[in-house]
């Protein structure tokens, strides 16, 4: 065992650039490993605490797949923490391609946050929608036809205008 440690470190320094290519490769690695984790586990375990109904395949719909999209783009958050902490211990790692990495994935993060956000949103004014036709049913109800809208909206402009002119 000792000798073939002995062969493996005599191989590094032949080659310093090697750990940097194994670590690297070990960083790339533990980050799909928690995109992995984050997306199978996580993603279906919050999806599975909101009942989003699951279909015969046992998959969710993919309706629910867009309208519940913001925990997916969380998710894509997750990797990029890998990087942000992990890029700092590769060694022999120029300090140059470190801090690119690291703006790379922190740009991602707000991107991913930004994403979420307008998922979140659009969820929002999708559950909102059914209530805006309701009001709009009720204002047309309000107004018994148009010709009293329009009256009722015409009296108001000029009792606007009238209360301006006469303030002059």
């Amino acid at each position: 065992m000792t000798e073939q440690i002995a062969r493996l470190d005599n191989l590094l320094q032949q080659w310093p650039w090697l750990i940097t290519l194994l670590a690297v490769a070990a960083l790339l690695a533990a980050s799909w490993l928690a995109n992995y984790v984050s997306k199978k586990i996580l993603v279906r375990g919050l999806l599975v605490l909101l009942k989003v109904p699951d279909t015969d395949a046992g998959k969710a719909h993919p309706d629910h797949f867009r309208r519940f999209g913001f925990i997916a783009r969380l998710a894509n958050i997750i990797p990029a923490l890998v990087i942000i902490v992990g890029i700092r211990f590769v060694p022999g790692l120029p300090d140059a391609i470190t801090i690119v990495t690291l703006n790379i994935a922190s740009a991602l993060i707000v991107l991913s946050l930004a994403m979420a956000l307008s998922n979140l949103l659009d969820m929002a004014n999708a559950s909102a929608s059914p209530m805006r036709e309701i009001s709009s049913r009720c204002a047309k109800a309000a107004c018994v036809s148009w010709s009293t809208c329009a009256i009722t909206w015409t009296r108001a402009c000029f009792s606007i205008t009238a209360s301006r002119v006469n303030c002059c």
